[in-house]
């Protein structure tokens, strides 16, 4: 995250902003189940999914971050959060994807929030900037 956002962060809001990344994906795929079973499927696929036009053109950016995230623990991690319908197999390749352009969004929103001039002397983003970018996640996604 840190060298696609070009953000210094400290360990703790990495771990931070990964788990939140990690819970913005299950809220995806648990609004793809929705819109799935509203179109009388159980299976979901890729136009179940609520992107954003914005996410959309992270996607297209993140390809080479998304080979760093294995899928199947990534499958696991969601049927474990309770996303029990099936998913598509052109979707599979796309939740590595999706988690690397959630964490990329959370990067990009706190850079806004709180710019390089802003920031103390160590140049890391306050605390208070990674809960505002996490807030603005939570209006849109």
């Amino acid at each position: 995250m840190e060298r696609a956002t070009g953000l210094d962060l400290e360990e703790s809001q990495i771990a931070r902003i990964e788990e939140f990344a990690e819970q913005k994906l299950v809220d995806l795929f648990d609004v793809a189940e929705d819109v799935a079973a509203a179109n009388g499927r159980s299976r979901l696929l890729r136009q179940d999914l609520p992107v954003t036009k914005g996410l959309q053109l992270i996607l297209m950016e993140v390809t080479d971050l998304a080979h760093e995230f294995k899928l199947e623990p990534l499958l696991l991690f969601l049927s474990d959060a309770g996303v029990r319908a099936p998913i598509d197999e052109g979707v599979h390749s796309d939740v590595p994807r999706l988690l690397a352009g959630l964490l990329v969004l959370c990067g990009r929103i706190i850079d806004v929030v709180e710019p390089a001039a802003q920031r103390s002397e160590a140049g890391r983003p306050s605390s208070t900037a990674v809960a505002r970018a996490q807030a603005v996640v939570d209006l849109v996604l």
